[in-house]
């Protein structure tokens, strides 16, 4: 048993079917972030283009719409 399924069982939760590799997790968190800060940034950028040409708007939202699915 890892720390963390000790960690979960002392606060009362049983996780026993669920094998917690805390490497993963690390993983998972940094996916997380890296999606945010680049969904941020993305958004930036076609914040920029939609403003300056409106040609490209249809566009831009039917890629936003894609990404958010």
């Amino acid at each position: 048993m890892d720390i963390m399924t000790q960690i979960i069982n002392k606060r009362g939760f049983d996780f026993s079917i669920v094998d917690f590799d805390v490497f993963n997790l690390k993983n998972i968190f940094e996916k997380i972030i890296f999606t945010l800060f680049m969904g941020g940034f993305l958004s930036l950028k076609f914040a920029d283009i939609k403003n300056q040409d409106p040609i490209l708007t249809p566009l831009i939202d039917e890629l936003k719409n894609a990404l958010n699915k």
